[in-house]
């Protein structure tokens, strides 16, 4: 069986920066929800650690979060590795 690649074990996730920006700043959130006409509680809830969601790290959102913040995109993104304990043992 052919080893896989190292890639598949990591994901993009928002750095604590941008999550802290997001969750502090009410105006961001608003800009942020105009962009697919998503309610604040669809926000709030991709920003929460227990979702983890990554629908924030597509690039029409993490445009309006650098052009708000003026964070570049390393500082609104990084990459992770995707934890062992998010693989089911069966």
């Amino acid at each position: 069986m052919a080893t896989k690649n190292n890639s598949h074990n990591m994901k993009t996730v928002l750095t604590d920066k941008a999550l802290n920006e997001i969750r502090t700043d009410s105006n961001l959130r608003a800009k942020l929800m105009l962009v697919e006409g998503k309610s604040e509680y669809t926000i709030k809830r991709w920003i929460d650690p227990e979702e983890q969601n990554d629908s924030l790290t597509k690039p029409k959102y993490t445009s309006v979060i650098a052009a708000h913040t003026g964070l570049t995109e390393d500082q609104i993104l990084k990459s992770e590795t995707i934890s062992e304990l998010n693989v089911s043992e069966g």
